[in-house]
Formats: structure tokens, sequence, C-alpha cells
């Protein structure tokens, strides 16, 4: 079966989170990060055949990089992915399911709908405002990022924890009716979402 570009863009961002990957038959995939700090959905513009476990989605997609994409056929099996196009060919042999350990311990309706409840603070960040956030936290070599409003403004806030007084840099995301708070983040924890637009 052939897979889409957009299809690659996202295995490249999961492995962001972790590099282990567990492709579900179907068109999502739910999994978390191995601090157990990250719970994330994507939904794929193509159906996958059969459950895949993936140890090193790398390793994987630089497999994939070695042929044409417009050409590139993948079978998938119980125990391979089979690639081709018209002058290659490759192996990636998959692992067993417990050792890809990616699935979260409850689904993403409990994490979302019975812990988390409904969203007390929503805003859309696009792909490009993401980038220079992930680039100011390179750029300041920052440990920690606070999303806060004051007065109505949200931003993002890049500081080094354990130099309260140091350098600091802040984004703003937009305007409305926020009441004051501040959320505290892992820089590091971040930064593994850093491609794609956000809600």
């Amino acid at each position: 079966m052939k897979i889409t570009k957009n299809f690659i863009k996202t295995l490249e961002q999961l492995s962001k989170i972790n590099d282990n990957l567990l492709l579900s038959a179907g068109d999502t995939i739910e999994m978390r990060d191995e601090e157990k700090r990250i719970v994330c959905r994507a939904e794929l513009d193509m159906d996958i055949p059969v459950e895949s476990p993936i140890l090193s989605t790398s390793t994987l997609l630089q497999v994939i990089s070695l042929f044409d994409i417009d050409t590139l056929d993948v079978d998938f099996s119980s125990s391979a992915l089979k690639l081709s196009d018209k002058n290659n060919q490759a192996v990636y042999k998959l692992f067993l399911k417990s050792l890809v350990n990616t699935e979260p311990k409850k689904s993403w309706k409990e994490y979302t709908t019975d812990i988390l409840g409904d969203a007390e603070i929503e805003f859309e960040m696009e792909e490009v405002d993401f980038a220079y956030l992930g680039s100011t936290v390179k750029s300041l070599r920052a440990d920690h990022i606070a999303l806060m409003s004051e007065a109505g403004s949200l931003k993002f806030f890049v500081y080094d924890a354990d130099e309260p007084d140091g350098n600091s840099f802040s984004v703003a995301i937009s305007e409305g009716d926020y009441p004051d708070f501040t959320y505290c983040f892992k820089s590091e924890d971040i930064l593994k979402l850093s491609s794609g637009a956000f809600k």
C-alpha cells in the first residue's frame, strides 16, 4: 500500500515524543512518552491494516528516506514491513508488542474527559509560532516554559528555573477574556511537540 507524506511527517513528530511506537490497526495512534508526562493522539490520513510494533521509529524513517516516496509501496504484515520502489527493496522487522511500551494506561477519552474534564483554557497556535517558541528555548538554553495569562493577555514565558533573575523571553499568543494563571512545563517536553499546529 502507498503511504502519504503526511503520514511520514506524523511519524517524525511522534518519534520526538517516543521513538517506540505501536501502530494500531486503523487510522488513529494513541501513545505516551517514556517519562509518562505526555499523552497524545494522532489521526492518520490512511488506514494501517495490521498492528505493527516499531522499536525505533527514527530508524524506520531513515529506511523510508532511501526510497522514492512517490513510488514507495509498503506491505504490512504481522512480522515485518516490506518496502519497495522501482529499484529498491528493504525489510524492517517488527518486535514483540511487550517491548514497545507506549500505550497509555487509559484511553484518550478517559484522559481528556473523565480525568481532565472540560477545558478551562482554549487557544490555537500556528506551526510558525510553535517553531519560534522552540528556537527561543534553544537560544536561551532555558529549561522551563510557563503558559501564563496576565490581564487577559495569553503568552509563553521562557526562563531558567535555576536562575530566576537570568535570561527570559515571552511570546505573545492571544488576547481574550482569560483569568490570571500560570502553568509551568519542562522545555524538553514542549520541544517534543516541535512541529505542527496545535489547539
